[in-house]
């Protein structure tokens, strides 16, 4: 299975800093590092971006759109997210520990090399993932409709 990987040249993104200001809409930009954490953050648009070292942990997140984006080492540990949405993204080396996706539609990822136990998709819609090299124990995925999902060198232990 192939999935649409966003083709990002880093090169002409912009550099930004992670702010609380610039957090609803982040276009065409290149963040390295940042927190949100412990927060109730609502609509954000991350559109054609690369973000690195970025922590949303234990943070209320709603309606979120990511699109054509990179996350590499981001901390989503304990984040709840509602009514989100995911479409060729690239997730690498992140922390998913605890993390609820509670009815949010990913289509076109890949996730990989991230610790994502104890995760909840329950009711989600995922379409065209794969999850790679991922640690997968405790997973719920109870309700949620998949198709084309591929685990490739994960734990699964007790999902």
């Amino acid at each position: 299975m192939e999935i649409r990987k966003p083709v990002l040249n880093k090169g002409i993104l912009k550099k930004k800093t992670f702010t609380n200001i610039s957090v609803t809409e982040l276009e065409g930009v290149f963040i390295v590092g940042g927190s949100l954490e412990n927060q109730n953050i609502e609509d954000i648009k991350i559109d054609t971006s690369a973000l690195e070292d970025i922590s949303f942990q234990s943070s209320k997140v709603k309606d979120i759109q990511c699109i054509d984006s990179t996350l590499t080492g981001a901390n989503f540990a304990g984040a709840s997210f509602e009514q989100t949405y995911f479409e060729r993204v690239l997730i690498t080396k992140s922390r998913f520990q605890g993390t609820q996706f509670m009815g949010c539609v990913v289509r076109d990822v890949m996730i990989e090399k991230s610790k994502c136990a104890d995760v909840s998709f329950r009711f989600a819609k995922i379409k065209d993932v794969v999850f790679l090299g991922c640690d997968l124990e405790n997973a719920d995925f109870m309700g949620a409709s998949m198709e084309n999902v591929v685990f490739k060198d994960c734990s699964l232990r007790n999902s």
